[in-house]
């Protein structure tokens, strides 16, 4: 959201009014009607739910913005925008493909709509994208634990949504042929920075360091417009054999290896959110490189 707008938004009574959580987490407020366009031909809309430093607008791109409870979870209804407007949605939906700018944004610089999916798939896609550069995924599992605070009452709601949507990137984005999500949200006092755990499960024996040497890559390209993002330790390799094969109840026994990569998200010191607020600056990063890309494409 663009702080800016707030007034004028009243005055036009696009929006309801909005006020922001007490954490500073993410902006509350919800939509009371169909989002007007009026951005010029070529220029980028971005459907947003939360204050962002990086998500001001220049004299090129104008972003617009849908105000929603919390992380913006759920359907509402945005009318078609004109020939020529792009479409950047924060919010996880069908509308366009969903997006991870480090993987795939070069796929997809002059679709119409684009969709971000959620942070989960932000920060967990471009690890399966990487692993499944050397090996073939047979099965990724993303476990991410969010800080309550930043977590507002929609995403808990919507968390069947939220994981669907989460799934849906990992396979479609990350090449994972099957895929789970565990969302934890947090309660502890102080919040803590997001964490996000991936395995992903590769047949057979890949080059470990090919492995771990993708993944570095991969995270340093992420880090490039999302600096809270890192690994905390080193990636692990775990292998299983015919004779120790790892039991999974869906499928039964798996032999093969299992790569696991921890990672902490961290909301930057530029963003103007606190630090613990990771999953929502991550989104916004990702936007905001889309954006870039859009307007240095043309």
């Amino acid at each position: 959201m663009v702080v800016g707008q707030r007034n004028r938004d009243r005055q036009r009574g696009g929006v309801s009014r909005a006020r922001r959580s007490g954490d500073g987490g993410g902006v509350v407020g919800q939509r009371r009607r169909a989002l007007r366009y009026r951005a010029p031909p070529g220029s980028v809309r971005h459907v947003g739910v939360v204050h962002h430093r990086r998500l001001r607008p220049s004299r090129r791109q104008r972003f617009g913005h849908r105000r929603r409870t919390g992380h913006g979870l759920g359907g509402v209804h945005v009318r078609t925008p004109p020939s020529g407007v792009r479409v950047v949605d924060l919010c996880p939906s069908a509308s366009g493909p969903h997006c991870v700018p480090a993987v795939n944004l070069d796929k997809h610089l002059h679709a119409p709509n684009l969709n971000i999916a959620t942070c989960a798939a932000q920060a967990a896609v471009p690890i399966v994208a990487a692993v499944a550069r050397v090996g073939s995924v047979s099965y990724a599992e993303v476990v991410s634990s969010v800080a309550a605070r930043s977590a507002g009452p929609e995403i808990r709601t919507a968390v069947d949504t939220f994981i669907e949507t989460t799934n849906a990137a990992v396979r479609t984005v990350g090449g994972a042929r099957r895929a789970r999500t565990v969302l934890v949200l947090n309660p502890a006092d102080p919040p803590v920075l997001m964490r996000t755990t991936v395995y992903c499960l590769v047949g057979g024996e890949p080059d470990h360091r090919a492995v771990e040497e993708s993944v570095v890559e991969m995270v340093d390209r992420v880090r490039d417009y999302a600096p809270g993002y890192r690994l905390t330790q080193r990636v692990q390799f775990a292998t299983f054999t015919g004779a120790r094969p790892l039991w999974i109840p869906e499928t039964g026994a798996f032999v093969g290896t299992r790569v696991t990569a921890l990672l902490e998200v961290a909301a930057a010191a530029d963003s103007g959110l606190p630090a613990h607020a990771g999953n929502i600056d991550i989104i916004n990063c990702a936007a905001a490189r889309i954006r870039e890309c859009i307007g240095r494409a043309g």
